[in-house]
């Protein structure tokens, strides 16, 4: 679903904490650097466990942002946990287990991005062809984001001796 990859990605932009699940480890981790793709050119700064142990479990209390992987099989585990705003995604079935209200932060550019991904859902590309179309909807986001031309202004205080 768009909309919820638009959330996951504002999400990750905001430095909120992760957690995402699955069955199966390859699921985990190449899902987890999927993720943490979305925010190119940037990189997640923060705690990044694609694969967290069971033994590890209690590292999903941490009160700072991080994005964790852990199997299916640890979801009894992970709702004994004092967890709070915490967003956590089960991959197999696409559904967020828990989702949290938070504000929405993304410009009205954003739709814009919104469209493109849908369009690209439509035409039901696969494969590599896709994954480089998607990169290049956020890539072009992140263009038009942070670029903004100089007003006529600016220009105009710029030739000035």
């Amino acid at each position: 679903n768009v909309d919820d990859i638009i959330f996951l990605f504002e999400s990750l932009l905001v430095e909120r904490r992760l957690i995402i699940m699955a069955k199966t480890l390859s699921t985990l981790s190449s899902c987890a650097n999927a993720i943490t793709a979305l925010t190119y050119p940037f990189t997640w700064q923060h705690i990044y466990i694609p694969i967290l142990p069971l033994s590890l479990i209690n590292y999903a209390c941490a009160p700072m942002p991080f994005i964790v992987g852990l199997l299916s099989s640890s979801l009894s585990t992970l709702e004994t946990l004092p967890i709070e705003e915490v967003i956590i995604v089960d991959l197999d079935s696409g559904e967020f287990i828990a989702r949290p209200s938070f504000p929405k932060v993304l410009p009205p550019n954003a739709q814009q991005l919104k469209k493109a991904l849908k369009s690209l859902v439509k035409i039901k590309k696969r494969g590599r062809d896709f994954s480089l179309s998607v990169a290049q909807c956020f890539l072009r986001f992140f263009c038009c984001l942070l670029y903004t031309s100089p007003s006529p202004r600016d220009r105009q205080k710029s030739r000035m001796p």
